[in-house]
């Protein structure tokens, strides 16, 4: 009998080292956009670990680990979010949180050492928060560890807005930054078929997408004929290197700030530099396209750059031309979520994974 109790006891102190942390407890804090919330950082409602507690009544959130809190949003709206903490090793200074809402991504900010006894304040970029209950989380990231003692939550106001921006794009992005090519903006897109079983991220549009190797990762597909735009803000003047990551070849042709000429550029698979631009302060919008055949699109990225950049009204004089040789398409494959890894990959047989396609590549080429 003794055995027994003994193996019971052992089995409950490993489930609770090894699952997080609930506090069914804690109540839901209201969000309004009539006031600003204020949550004490202790009154998580999960976590990494049991003890996330410090000394001096802060949340002591180690590398790699998580708290949360429940919100419910009463007014859907523009929100900024801040964090009051420091960084808990004296000699590192700095660690990075990201916040995500619902598991998904919302912004990344970094916590600094305090100085003079006064908390550092951190400032996180503004983004919608929807009407409902929801889960707000911050992870530790890199650096070091963090210490917060609170999170205040503000609605932003209208005049804090340019032009509309913030209800117009899907994510907010300020220069240098990494948009997902699946963040484009709301209404920013033409499709020639739509795609509505296929887009489990974006509800809002009929752009065809899929899911790549890693996790969370979206593509989107453009074929000849559609476009998707993305609106970006760039708060001072600078030059930036233009990237984009895409799976498989095309010319896509770049638009910026509505200009009659594109900007047309060949684009092959994986990460490519495309051009260091000259962006003016303000803010600008970007419409892909592809100038000849389907491709699937990661991400575009806008990286600090020294050299001298082109404005977009110079861009189309560095355009490709039409006549430079292409490489050959042999045969083209087709991939859709609802299609089949045992088809044969073609238009009105696609095959399901971009796993397949691409065997069917090297099948191909050998």
């Amino acid at each position: 009998m003794k055995k027994k109790i003994f193996a019971l006891v052992i089995s409950l102190i490993l489930i609770i080292n090894v699952y997080p942390c609930v506090n069914a407890s804690v109540q839901t804090n209201i969000l309004t956009n009539s006031s600003s919330l204020t949550i004490n950082a202790m009154n998580y409602s999960n976590a990494s670990r049991e003890k996330m507690d410090n000394l001096n009544g802060m949340v002591y959130i180690y590398l790699q680990m998580f708290v949360e809190y429940p919100i419910r949003v009463d007014d859907a709206g523009l929100y900024t979010v801040k964090i009051y903490g420091e960084v808990s090793n004296s000699i590192a200074r700095y660690a990075t949180l990201n916040y995500y809402i619902d598991e998904e991504f919302a912004q990344v900010a970094t916590v600094t050492q305090s100085k003079g006894g006064v908390l550092g304040e951190t400032v996180y970029r503004a983004v919608e928060f929807p009407e409902g209950e929801h889960i707000l989380k911050f992870k530790n990231v890199g650096g070091s560890g963090a210490r917060i003692q609170k999170i205040v939550i503000e609605p932003t106001q209208t005049e804090e807005k340019t032009d509309g921006i913030f209800k117009k794009n899907y994510r907010n992005s300020y220069l240098p930054t990494r948009i997902q090519a699946e963040d484009f903006d709301r209404d920013g897109f033409k499709t020639e078929i739509p795609h509505e079983l296929h887009n489990q991220y974006r509800v809002d549009s009929s752009i065809m997408m899929y899911r790549g190797q890693e996790e969370k990762q979206w593509y989107i597909s453009l074929c000849e004929g559609e476009y998707t735009e993305y609106t970006f803000i760039a708060e001072n003047s600078g030059n930036y290197d233009f990237y984009v990551k895409a799976a498989g070849f095309s010319r896509m042709k770049f638009t910026f700030d509505g200009l009659l000429k594109p900007f047309i550029k060949e684009i092959a698979e994986g990460e490519n530099f495309v051009e260091t631009l000259f962006v003016e302060k303000g803010v600008h919008t970007m419409r892909v396209e592809t100038d000849n055949d389907s491709i699937g699109l990661d991400w575009f990225a806008f990286k600090s750059s020294k050299e001298q950049g082109i404005p977009f009204d110079k861009l189309s004089l560095v355009s490709d031309k039409k006549d430079k040789p292409q490489n050959p398409i042999y045969k083209e494959i087709y991939i859709s979520p609802t299609g089949s890894d045992d088809a044969d990959g073609s238009a009105k047989n696609p095959f399901k994974t971009l796993e397949r396609a691409k065997e069917k590549i090297s099948e191909i080429n050998d």
